[in-house]
């Protein structure tokens, strides 16, 4: 899902916007330890962060982890 004031076409990790990915699985039912991103392209921009969430039974979001810098 695209977080974003622009109706271009997408760009996952575009600046200025927020990109959500759900994943499932039986990996996701633990703590989550890393974040691997991979750059792609010439340019040198990076994410300036990344948080992951869980979904409890229930459909409530809680922090599966601290902040990723």
């Amino acid at each position: 899902q695209k977080q974003s004031g622009s109706h271009a076409q997408y760009r996952a990790f575009d600046k200025c916007s927020i990109d959500k990915f759900e994943v499932e699985g039986p990996c996701m039912q633990r703590g989550i330890c890393y974040l691997y991103l991979k750059r792609v392209g010439t340019d040198d921009w990076r994410p300036g962060w990344a948080k992951v969430l869980s979904k409890h039974q229930n459909g409530v979001l809680v922090a599966a982890s601290d902040m990723f810098y």
